[in-house]
């Protein structure tokens, strides 16, 4: 998978990541830059990385600190990672770059391979992670494809919150979801996972089954089609007012629109509680009408 149009990052979303020696100049520059694979795993350059983070090394770090950090125990040594690689909003994985956090992990990173690894664990664990699902189509003449992009396989497994955005109901879309939900990009232990589905704007009755999910089968036929996520969930159709989510003021059809894809996309064990309170809480990605998943174990 390669980093979207005009993305020159080449740290492009691939935290701790094999590394891979990068061609220099001089047989010297090399020879400074070895130690740093040890302790930095990625496959992008040297030179890449350091655009974007301090270049302090392990080695600089006193030895009181080294000392003080080997004692604490592993819970207290993730509580004081937290406060830096922890962020309020999701983090969106097209554009991990935005984040704060994830250009604090990068220097983590780069400290010892005991800090490197739980960095990663507490960085991915902790965190929310924002994709998206949505068709890009970079010149008019070229047909629009489906673009998704989400972490890497050998990360996925510490991913505990995603925030999954569908722009477009389609055949494509409610496949790549469907392979999520059954574990096909390495999200096995999910502990709360909101699905947001954009609603078709003035959506009418005559128009609900027009976006409802369908499959095409091998036949070329359409048939109903259904995804079952195995955690408990809620869905909600959410819509806004002028930016303010108004949950309790849906049009019918939108509710008509909510009850079918009920049918289609359920959940495994009772529905854990609302996540609009009376007054909603506020939506991270506040879109003209959303579906809203929640689930967790």
């Amino acid at each position: 998978m390669s980093p979207p149009n005009g993305y020159d990052y080449e740290v492009w979303g691939t935290l701790y990541t094999p590394a891979k020696p990068h061609d220099t100049q001089s047989p010297h520059a090399r020879d400074l830059q070895k130690p740093l694979w040890n302790l930095c795993q990625w496959e992008s350059s040297i030179r890449g990385i350091a655009r974007h983070i301090d270049g302090r090394f392990a080695h600089e770090h006193h030895t009181c600190f080294a000392n003080g950090w080997n004692r604490l125990p592993d819970e207290l040594r993730i509580c004081i990672l937290s406060f830096n690689l922890c962020s309020e909003e999701p983090i969106p994985v097209d554009w991990p770059n935005n984040s704060r956090a994830h250009l604090k992990a990068l220097h983590h990173l780069r400290m010892t391979p005991q800090i490197a690894a739980l960095a990663q664990q507490t960085y991915y664990s902790l965190n929310t992670f924002h994709l998206q699902l949505h068709y890009t189509r970079p010149d008019p003449s070229v047909r629009p494809t489906l673009r998704f992009l989400f972490p890497r396989k050998s990360v996925n497994h510490d991913i505990r919150r995603l925030h999954i955005e569908i722009v477009s109901l389609t055949v494509d879309s409610l496949r790549r979801l469907e392979k999520l939900a059954e574990g096909f990009y390495g999200f096995p232990k999910p502990q709360q996972v909101r699905l947001y589905v954009h609603a078709p704007h003035g959506l009418t009755f005559e128009q609900v089954d027009m976006f409802q999910p369908v499959d095409i089968r091998d036949d070329g036929s359409l048939g109903r089609k259904y995804i079952r996520f195995s955690r408990a969930g809620r869905l909600d159709v959410v819509s806004f007012v002028d930016g303010e989510p108004r949950g309790e003021e849906l049009s019918p059809p939108l509710r008509e629109f909510e009850r079918q894809l009920r049918e289609r996309i359920t959940f495994a064990g009772a529905e854990v509680g609302a996540q609009y309170a009376e007054g909603r809480e506020a939506v991270l990605y506040p879109r003209a009408g959303l579906l809203t998943f929640n689930l967790s174990v």
